[in-house]
């Protein structure tokens, strides 16, 4: 690992400390570089501001599909996926969502779900979508999302298995006829761009 994304990684685990000991409104750059050991023109030279390193923390987490040694991917796994690393990182999360004005993560995930989801139908049908089939990918994607940041500020009440399962049982039929069950071998994945 190179030594900026050890430092990025540094100054991100140190946010997480802190948020076991108050919200994230209340946490200062100060606050932050102390906590390292780093020096506040060390945390300017990669973020802008706590929120920029908020994002980039985004980012790190949900940013890529390809996350696991796994040989196969589905809208399953992708949403099992976000699902495992919003319990792993829990308290930030929840902090996190309350705190996200521009809802940079629901916008993240929301173009990741919707990418995933109409390329694994594509690389089904082995055609392109029609426009029916467009808006339905759309409502699903934005139903999976709203329902995944329901969840984050509520606290996450639902255990993880559960919640996977209300998601991928509230899909409309015409798309679970489409990507129930179907995976997609990570070797085409790997070549999807966004």
């Amino acid at each position: 690992m190179r030594v900026r994304d050890k430092t990025k990684k540094k100054i991100a685990s140190s946010m997480m400390d802190l948020l076991k000991k108050k919200p994230i409104d209340k946490i200062t750059i100060t606050d932050i570089t102390v906590n390292c050991d780093m020096s506040r023109q060390l945390f300017y030279r990669y973020f802008v501001d706590k929120y920029d390193l908020i994002n980039w923390m985004y980012e790190e987490d949900c940013g890529s599909v390809i996350y696991t040694g796994e040989e196969k991917f589905s809208l399953e796994s992708w949403i099992k996926y976000i699902l495992d690393v919003i319990e792993e990182k829990k308290n930030f999360y929840i902090h996190a969502i309350q705190n996200d004005t521009e809802k940079i993560f629901e916008k993240l995930i929301l173009d990741k779900t919707r990418f995933y989801l109409s390329n694994i139908i594509k690389y089904k049908t082995s055609s392109e979508l029609t426009k029916q089939l467009e808006f339905l990918i759309e409502m699903t994607a934005r139903s999976l999302v709203d329902m995944i940041i329901f969840e984050i500020k509520n606290e996450l009440p639902a255990k993880k298995e559960i919640l996977l399962d209300w998601l991928m049982n509230g899909i409309s039929k015409e798309i679970a006829d489409l990507v129930a069950d179907y995976e997609v071998p990570m070797t085409v994945v790997k070549r999807w761009k966004m």
